[in-house]
């Protein structure tokens, strides 16, 4: 696989899959992975995507936006997930049970 032109920040992985070594962008892949040479991604992947797209530096989504861009709905493992958009630059600073809001940062 090739990065394209991928902006990317960090190294990729190499990883053993299949009997070869196969290089993964995460950056291009999101939060996607290699399994018996499928690839395999979050359910947030859309979102997170939507986000390093879209947003500038802080940018605050209710749960109503985050599922109308993720295109499923919000739910407890939300909180799981949320560790994947490192990947993307960006970490979830701030879940508002109060707002139904939650405020994404750009990592410096």
């Amino acid at each position: 696989m090739t990065t394209g032109g991928c902006k990317l920040r960090t190294k990729p992985r190499i990883e053993f899959v299949c009997g070869e070594f196969s290089t993964v962008c995460r950056r291009c892949l999101g939060a996607a992975f290699l399994i018996r040479g499928m690839i395999m991604s979050s359910k947030y992947d859309t979102l997170w995507k939507w986000i390093c797209d879209y947003a500038n530096n802080d940018i605050k989504l209710s749960y109503d936006e985050i599922e109308k861009i993720a295109g499923i709905p919000i739910d407890h493992s939300f909180l799981k997930f949320k560790k994947e958009l490192i990947q993307y630059d960006y970490e979830v600073v701030k879940i508002s049970i109060k707002d139904k809001a939650v405020l994404f940062r750009k990592i410096k």
